[in-house]
């Protein structure tokens, strides 16, 4: 599953997309367009079967973006 991730500049999630086929669900939309705020930036990530099961409030506790590759990775232990 593919998802678009909202983060700021240190890589903390702030929202998590997911693309939906909006017609199918009843939208009048024909796109969804998402401008990240000042010092966020969107990244989109190709989930693994392991953490598409994964509640989406999981991944905003326990992950976070690896700015510079540019993909979800579990935080550290703190």
């Amino acid at each position: 599953m593919k998802l678009t991730i909202v983060h700021d500049a240190k890589g903390k999630i702030l929202g998590v997309i997911q693309p939906v086929d909006l017609q199918r669900a009843g939208s009048k939309f024909q796109h969804v367009n998402l401008n990240p705020g000042p010092d966020q930036q969107l990244t989109e990530v190709e989930l693994d079967a392991e953490l598409e099961r994964l509640p989406v409030l999981d991944l905003h506790e326990q992950y976070e973006i690896d700015m510079a590759a540019s993909k979800l990775m579990k935080k550290p232990a703190s």
